[in-house]
């Protein structure tokens, strides 16, 4: 999983190449779904230190639709490459050095209950790659 979330940076800068103002499969820009994967992926490193660092701890959820009409706008694209790819090698990095265990670690998410850190990186995977889809929709 790891080596596939750190493939997303290198596809994001290739699809930013291309960057247009057209509306995504959810009506959002390229450039909202850059910032919004930016946002996303610092929460998603807040999460996963808090899931290896406290005892089962309350991870939580928002809004996709007010998280992006809220910050969707608040980074240029080239900014958003930026934050994303700093905080994606950061992330992967430290995922890289987990023991076995680790990956057992539960969050408590507030919509989904019980999430084993395994299940919460999967999901981040997912994350990347619908949006990759709504990015390409975008140009």
């Amino acid at each position: 999983m790891v080596a596939e979330l750190r493939r997303t940076p290198a596809e994001l800068a290739e699809l930013s190449a291309r960057l247009g103002g057209a509306a995504g499969g959810e009506g959002w820009s390229a450039a909202e779904v850059l910032a919004h994967l930016a946002h996303f992926e610092v929460l998603a490193g807040a999460r996963i230190r808090m899931v290896l660092t406290l005892d089962r701890p309350p991870l939580a959820a928002f809004e996709q639709e007010e998280f992006n009409r809220r910050f969707g706008d608040a980074l240029d694209p080239a900014a958003a490459l930026e934050l994303f790819a700093i905080n994606r090698r950061a992330n992967c990095d430290l995922l890289e050095r987990l023991e076995p265990a680790d990956w057992d670690r539960i969050g408590l998410h507030v919509v989904r209950g019980e999430e084993p850190l395994a299940k919460t990186v999967a999901m981040l995977l997912r994350h990347d790659r619908d949006h990759l889809e709504q990015f390409r929709a975008a140009l």
